[in-house]
């Protein structure tokens, strides 16, 4: 989700988490904190789209990819695991980043009811 909120995100949040079963979390999002080329993508896929207000963002979870960016980043930093000092918040990190990449994204929309909607329906 991006943008200003008209609402308050717990009302968001508790909305499209009664939709579907299989919703664990939801998380607010700026563009700011986006790259230029995944808000290219992003706004290129969903076309209709209107930048300059809230949207969500439904991502499928790849846990694999998950996985993957997880031994990537303990291969890196092999002393940290070593010494079992890699904080709880790089995996957070790592997840955030692999859950939001745009390229994932199944619905990209400025309506909670869409959003209602597709997740009711997957």
């Amino acid at each position: 989700m991006f943008g200003k909120p008209k609402y308050r995100n717990e009302f968001w949040t508790d909305e499209l988490m009664d939709a579907a079963n299989n919703v664990g979390t939801t998380l607010p999002l700026l563009q700011d904190e986006f790259d230029d080329k995944q808000l290219v993508i992003l706004f290129s896929r969903f076309q209709k789209v209107e930048k300059d207000k809230a949207l969500f963002m439904i991502n499928e979870i790849n846990y694999e990819a998950i996985q993957q960016e997880v031994k990537k980043v303990e291969k890196k930093y092999k002393w940290k695991e070593f010494f079992n000092r890699s904080p709880l918040s790089e995996y957070i990190d790592i997840e955030n980043r692999v859950v939001t990449n745009v390229e994932n994204a199944l619905l990209c929309t400025n309506s909670v009811k869409e959003a209602n909607e597709f997740l009711k329906n997957i």
